[in-house]
């Protein structure tokens, strides 16, 4: 690919990036562990505010920025139960 040819999904990313997705991690793995082990109704909360932030993010990329309807629909999609395995017992 020519240099010309670089997009902005080709641009290197800052050089803080790694060392914020490592303490991310560090942060937000012994959550999802603690809610993975300790069951309902914990990991049904977690998943649900992580489905939240998911979609706020989802939503910042799409209009950048701002929430709007299609956010907010998708942060009233999430929750136990949205996908007929949560704690409606469907599925």
């Amino acid at each position: 690919m020519a240099p010309a040819d670089r997009g902005p999904r080709d641009s290197p990313a800052p050089p803080g990036s790694l060392r914020l997705r490592i303490l991310s991690a560090l942060v937000l793995a012994p959550i999802a562990i603690a809610a993975a082990w300790f069951g309902s109704p914990w990991l049904a909360i977690v998943a649900a505010i992580a489905g939240a932030v998911m979609a706020w993010e989802w939503a910042g990329l799409c209009r950048a920025g701002g929430v709007g309807r299609v956010g907010a629909n998708g942060v009233g999609a999430n929750g136990p139960g949205a996908s007929g395995t949560g704690a409606s017992g469907g599925g």
